[in-house]
């Protein structure tokens, strides 16, 4: 099957959503991808590919905000018109307004449409609409949130219903667009998982420097966006340290946002924990889950908000993956890994509570063991790429010959 992908992440991609599931696990199963995406550089050619998968790229980008956005979805449209009859189905990954024109693209030419949704992009606005207000200026507050309204009446009201096939990232996603009166034989779930066989050749690296070889070490990986308040950490290691004053915390990543991390940082000293909180920037994936393998313990903490409620957090996974237990925030997604034997437990968004949870696991190094090595097979039973290609790829052929397609690709 032959498979048009236009997606909204600029490539060479980092996301490993992409990278693993498509350009590797799928590839290799004989699924034939063509991405249409935007340089992440501004290099010449209009064509990359990896590992034999092509990637049909917008030419170099305008600085001005507007003409760039115009041109990236210029050049969805036309690529999706293009190309649409020497594919079998188009897939567009979270946009909506590209979207929809690529759907009447795939009805012209007679082909399925799907999209995939991983991420509830409108809801994410009003969310940074709530945490920002004013500092984000009148102009952009106002822009971002009359983005987020249109496209939740594109995505929800126009485009989903009309899709063949759609995509979510959880569970929860799905049960999300049933209630909004999309056909549950029309979604499938697809959570996050990783690839065990890249996992297991990871080995733990070297400590940040400062921590002792023996000091409890915690752990959070992945972006940093103020919207994601990364704060509560800093404020549940305050806590911690009260009674294991020894304690550190590695926030393994950084923030899109430039002045994010140093507002971590002060607000790291203010909690009198200056030295015990270290933030890495962006590391390359092995180097990143080198260091995660490192913790003791991993706090994956979500906030109680729609954008992410509906999310499969990636990090948790990797962790698991990994070998060390996770703490978390009462969430859809976790629940289920929980009853699924995860090595991973829950407790509520409040630093008191989420303190408490963190020194009575780290005082138990058997339960510690115990969810170590029942994160690795959970993973290893549930949530790797390899796992769910199969089924995934025989789902894309059902859908792609008219079939219905339904189930789980887990």
């Amino acid at each position: 099957m032959k498979l048009l992908f236009v997606t909204r992440e600029a490539f060479p991609a980092y996301n490993i959503a992409l990278t693993e599931l498509f350009v590797r696990q799928l590839a290799r199963a004989g699924l034939q991808t063509t991405f249409v995406a935007r340089a992440a550089s501004l290099r010449p050619g209009d064509e990359a590919a990896e590992n034999g998968v092509r990637t049909v790229l917008a030419p170099p980008e305008p600085a001005n905000p507007l003409s760039r956005h115009l041109g990236s979805l210029a050049h969805y449209v036309r690529t999706a018109r293009r190309l649409a009859r020497d594919h079998d189905a188009i897939q567009v990954r979270d946009l909506p307004l590209a979207g929809l024109l690529c759907l009447a693209a795939a009805r012209r030419a007679g082909k399925p449409f799907f999209f995939w949704m991983s991420f509830p992009y409108p809801e994410n606005d009003f969310l940074r609409v709530s945490t920002y207000g004013r500092s984000l200026g009148l102009l952009r507050l106002a822009a971002t949130a009359l983005r987020g309204m249109l496209g939740k009446w594109l995505l929800y009201r126009l485009l989903l219903p009309r899709c063949d096939h759609v995509f979510t990232q959880s569970e929860a996603m799905k049960d999300d667009l049933m209630a909004r009166g999309v056909p549950a034989d029309r979604v499938t779930p697809v959570p996050m998982a990783v690839s065990m066989a890249r996992m297991d050749r990871v080995r733990p690296g070297p400590l940040p420097p400062g921590v002792p070889e023996d000091a409890p070490l915690l752990a959070y990986l992945g972006t940093m966006p103020r919207t994601r308040r990364i704060d509560f950490l800093i404020h549940v290691l305050r806590r911690l340290r009260e009674t294991l004053p020894g304690a550190h915390l590695v926030l393994i990543g950084d923030s899109a946002e430039p002045n994010e991390a140093r507002r971590l940082r002060d607000l790291a000293d203010k909690a009198g924990a200056a030295g015990h909180v270290h933030i890495t920037g962006w590391l390359d994936r092995t180097e990143a889950w080198a260091l995660a393998a490192r913790a003791h313990l991993a706090l994956c903490p979500l906030p109680d908000h729609p954008a992410f409620t509906v999310a499969s957090p990636t990090k948790a996974m990797e962790f698991q993956a990994l070998g060390v237990p996770v703490l978390g925030t009462e969430h859809p997604e976790y629940e289920l890994m929980r009853s699924l034997g995860a090595g991973l437990d829950t407790a509520p968004w409040d630093v008191d509570a989420f303190a408490k949870a963190t020194a009575a696991l780290l005082a138990d190094r058997q339960r510690l063991d115990d969810m170590s090595r029942r994160g690795r097979e959970f993973i290893r039973a549930h949530r790797t790429y390899e796992g769910m290609v199969p089924a995934l790829v025989a789902l894309y052929e059902r859908l792609a010959a008219g079939q219905d397609g339904k189930g789980r690709a887990s």
